[in-house]
């Protein structure tokens, strides 16, 4: 689901649901929606000219079998230092003669892309180009995205008092039911 500026992240959603504690004595962990359309991305660039990306240490399994520069540099830091959070940005600089390298970083980057859905940050800026003009670039969040759906919901119950936090969940949950396809399109756009 689309969001906005002013839309809470993932993480913001989390502490607040943890702070309020919903469920007693359990610690919630939300995980943000990679939409289908930003993966899509990914198939239709011809490169990538900057890859952000962090992977936590639970992640770092996932990435034993992967050739690709991308997967082993993650891998042999994980190796190195054990169950840690690696932040790791690659650029490569413009210029034709460098479009070969920006192919490679972008076949590296789809290669652990059903890993880096799982990530705590991971954008890139993929270059597109177009045969009639200069080559353009596109700054694509994979999973940094807020979270929004619009539904009204109404600030009284059905006995007229002010809304409850059980109101809000329902609206939530009701909105969840109402765009589960979209929903479930994008929890496996990385996995496909």
């Amino acid at each position: 689901m689309q969001g906005s500026v002013s839309a809470p992240s993932h993480k913001a959603l989390e502490t607040w649901l943890n702070g309020i504690e919903m469920f007693p004595g359990t610690q919630l962990q939300l995980r943000p929606v990679v939409a289908h359309s930003e993966i899509e991305k990914l198939k239709t660039a011809v490169g990538a000219s900057r890859v952000e990306v962090k992977v936590m240490g639970n992640k770092m399994g996932a990435l034993q079998d992967r050739p690709g520069g991308l997967a082993r540099l993650l891998r042999v830091a994980g190796e190195a230092y054990g169950e840690i959070s690696v932040t790791m940005v690659i650029s490569v600089p413009r210029g034709k003669e460098l479009r070969e390298h920006r192919e490679h970083l972008l076949a590296d980057l789809d290669e652990i892309s059903d890993v880096v859905t799982g990530a705590e940050r991971a954008r890139a800026r993929l270059v597109y180009s177009d045969p009639s003009g200069p080559e353009q670039t596109r700054l694509v969040e994979l999973v940094e995205h807020s979270i929004t759906a619009k539904k009204r919901v109404p600030a009284t119950d059905a006995e007229e008092n002010s809304i409850r936090i059980v109101s809000a969940v329902d609206a939530i949950l009701a909105a969840a039911a109402e765009h589960e396809d979209a929903l479930r399109l994008a929890v496996d756009a990385g996995q496909s």
